[in-house]
């Protein structure tokens, strides 16, 4: 029975008046489970038009210089402290100096073959942007998620985070 609980506090599995099912020892029927509830998105997403167009240009910046395994489109664009995850490394913050060059390490063992922003988004003042790629690393394909977050510094849409996961 603590199992059955489990699973339905895990599933977020609740009969129509809002209890979860625990069956009942006495009765011997089998527990009927409903549909899980949808819940609301706690950070709102949207599609690529709903952010401003300064954002937009770097968003592409990345997706683009990303799909051609090449840093170089959007360097300028990385803030003085950057927080990355890549693939197969720790993550943590680094200069832009740094960040350069650990993503073009990354682009010699993992070359990309598709990049692409799927979902678009706004919290805290920040933009960010989300989306899968593939990259093909020694012969074998990989699928990856990315997640990029832009901060405005000054009047410039600056990169913050970036992870290839």
């Amino acid at each position: 029975m603590l199992s059955i609980i489990l699973l339905g506090l895990m599933f977020d599995l609740w009969s129509p008046g809002g209890s979860p099912i625990i069956p009942s020892e006495e009765s011997g029927a089998p527990p009927q489970f409903h549909a899980p509830q949808l819940r609301k998105s706690l950070l709102p997403s949207r599609g690529k038009e709903s952010v401003s167009p300064a954002s937009r240009e770097v968003f592409t910046l990345v997706e683009q210089g990303l799909a051609a395994g090449t840093v170089e489109s959007f360097s300028d664009r990385l803030d003085s402290r950057v927080y990355m995850q890549l693939r197969g490394a720790e993550g943590g913050y680094h200069s832009a100096t740094q960040a350069y060059y650990i993503l073009s390490s990354f682009f010699k063992a993992h070359k990309p073959t598709a990049v692409l922003f799927t979902t678009y988004g706004e919290t805290d003042g920040a933009l960010y942007a989300t989306g899968a790629a593939t990259f093909a690393s020694r012969g074998v394909r990989e699928d990856m998620q990315i997640y990029v977050v832009l901060h405005l510094s000054g009047d410039r849409w600056m990169i913050t985070h970036l992870n290839i996961y």
